[in-house]
Parts: structure tokens; C-alpha cells; sequence
């Protein structure tokens, strides 16, 4: 099997006198058509990603002839510039809002004067996949398509996070939860020596009683605190055909307030699945801390990668998995 060398360099690129950069990985000798991929900053937190995740990604979507960046703003990671100090939660809003989306949208218009034959995909998490879907709403032109990793649809406050009803997918947890100590002689005991909650388990299981007779009748612009930037965006970019993957890990609070608000309120709306496929990482968390699902949604990513933008073999790349590094 013949082994592909990754090469690394730092792009930059100039705005307003700032040198934003990113870190350009591509495998040595590629010249297919394959997709750029661009990964961005998880909230204030540079582009390595958390866990370093989107440095592995890049490097084995760029042995599989991907050309990858990961983008960093001006005042975020390696460029320069200064990201404005205050409240963390007023820091998240700037972000949640499109503060990053001009710098964004500067860097990928030069990428397109550069790989004019290549679409572009942008892949981030959390506040990264904010940032790519505002992008993608603003400048549909400039996007072929999004990898969002547990979007957060509301708005980071200084209070605590809006009050809402516990969702179908948490109940079915915490039911799914009760269902396995059924048989358990230990929890049976804690149950009558009254040392377990039985106030929630009560309320939980009423809950999923009822669930199935509640209908939600509120507008989506109708939540508290609710990001109505994000709203626009999605409807945006539903409309406009940009192929959108949304992964999702089971465990996070992004996965329960997207279902109960955006997934059902736009599903009712012009927004439609075909440019929105939603897929769930089984007990994984909301920065992907194990391994094993952090290489899921990898996996996950490369099969929609080749799925909507064409199979590795009709680039005739012929490049293997196996990766090793070099730096140039």
C-alpha cells in the first residue's frame, strides 16, 4: 500500500492591514477536483478544535484528496488582531451573531480565485457551526455545503439557560434509563426505602405518557432567547440548496433544544430535509471527548462528503489512507 505524505504550510491572507491565517493540509502530488474543506474555531477556542479533532480530520480527509484549512479570524488563534475581552457570554453573542462571517467570507472568496474547479465545504462545531451556517445564509454563492457538529440554536445569556420542557429524546433516555433497573433488586430497594427521586421518576414517566398528546404551537421566533440570525440562516440555506449535514452526539444539550425547536418548527416550514440530513452520535458528548466518537462522526462526514459531492474514484486520486506528516 503506498503511503500518502501530508504536507502542512500557514496560508495568510491580509484584511484591513491584519494577516488572517490557516493551516493548509494536502496530500504531496494531489491534483484532483475534490472539495476544499474548511474547519473553523469552536467559540473563542482556535481552529485545532477541542481534543485537537479537526487537526486529525484535516490530515485523513486530505490523504482521501480533500485540500483542508483551518481557518482562524483575525483575533483568534495564529492571526492577528485582538477578539474584543468581556463577558464570556457576550463573547459567545458576537459570535453567534456572525462576528466571524466577513473575515470568513474574505478568505473563501480567495480559495474560490484559487481552486476555481473545487467546491467548498465548511465543517465546524458548536459556535464553528453557527459561524458556517451564517455564512452560508449570507453568501450562498460562496458555499457548496455545511458539516455542522452541534449547532446551538439559542443565544448564550448571563442567566441561566432558558426554562424548557424536557424533550421526547430526553424522556425516552431517562425512560430507556429506568427500563434497565427493572429486574434490579438494588434499585427496587433504594424505590421503597424512598432513597431515590420519586418526584422526578413521576414526573418523567407522566411525561412520557403525555408526550405523544402535546402539540407545540409556538413560532420558532417565539422562543426566549431563541437565535434569530441562525433562523434566517437555516431558511436561507434551505432554500438555496446547500447540501447541510447536521451531526449531532446524543448527550448534548445542542441535540435536545435543536429537536424540540428548529428541527420540528422548520420541518413544518419551507426548510426540507433533502438539504438538511440529520444523523446522531449514540452516547457521545457535546465536544466528542472519546475517541471512538470522534472517529464516528469522521466517518460519518466522509460518507457524506463522497455521497453529495462524488465518489474518490472518479477523482483518480489514488491515494490510500495510510498518512504520514511533513511540514512545509
Amino acid at each position: 500500500m503506498e503511503t500518502v505524505r501530508i504536507a502542512e504550510r500557514v496560508i495568510s491572507v491580509e484584511l484591513q492591514g491584519l494577516d488572517m491565517r490557516a493551516i493548509e493540509s494536502y496530500a504531496e502530488g494531489e491534483c484532483g477536483t475534490r472539495p476544499v474543506v474548511v474547519f473553523l474555531p469552536s467559540g473563542v477556542k482556535y481552529s485545532a478544535g477541542p481534543y485537537r479533532i479537526f487537526v486529525n480530520y484535516a490530515r485523513q480527509l486530505a490523504g482521501d484528496g480533500f485540500r483542508c484549512y483551518r481557518f482562524d479570524p483575525r483575533g483568534i488563534g495564529i492571526s492577528e488582531g485582538r477578539f474584543q475581552s468581556g463577558p464570556i457570554h457576550q463573547l459567545w453573542n458576537r459570535i453567534e451573531t456572525g462576528c466571524f462571517v466577513e473575515d470568513l467570507a474574505h478568505f473563501i472568496g480567495l480559495l474560490r480565485a484559487n481552486w476555481p474547479r473545487r467546491r467548498v465545504v465548511l465543517c465546524g462545531l458548536c459556535g464553528g457551526a453557527v459561524t458556517a451556517a451564517l455564512l452560508a445564509g449570507r453568501h450562498r454563492k460562496l458555499v457548496d455545503g455545511i458539516v455542522s457538529i452541534n449547532t446551538e440554536v439559542f443565544l448564550s445569556s448571563a442567566e441561566s439557560p432558558p426554562s424548557m420542557p424536557a424533550t421526547a429524546t430526553e424522556v425516552d433516555m431517562v425512560m430507556k434509563r429506568y427500563a434497565t433497573k427493572l429486574l434490579s433488586r438494588e434499585a427496587w430497594s433504594r424505590l421503597l426505602l424512598l432513597e431515590s427521586d420519586v418526584k422526578g421518576i413521576v414526573r418523567t414517566t407522566g411525561k412520557f405518557l403525555l408526550q405523544g398528546l402535546r402539540k407545540e404551537n409556538r413560532r420558532l421566533e417565539e422562543y426566549r432567547n431563541i437565535n434569530h440570525h441562525l433562523i434566517s440562516a437555516f431558511r436561507s440555506i434551505g432554500s438555496g440548496g446547500v447540501s447541510h449535514l447536521l451531526l449531532f452526539s446524543e448527550n448534548s444539550s445542542s441535540w435536545h433544544k435543536f429537536q424540540d425547536t428548529f428541527l420540528s418548527l422548520l420541518l413544518q416550514s419551507r426548510y426540507s430535509s433533502p438539504c438538511g440530513e440529520i444523523r446522531l452520535i449514540r452516547g457521545a458528548t457535546h465536544d466528542l471527548h472519546d475517541q471512538e466518537h470522534r472517529s464516528e462522526a469522521l466517518t460519518q462526514i466522509s460518507a457524506w462528503l463522497n455521497s453529495s459531492f462524488g465518489n474518490p474514484e472518479s477523482d483518480a486520486t489514488g491515494y490510500h489512507t495510510a498518512h504520514s506528516v511533513s511540514s512545509t
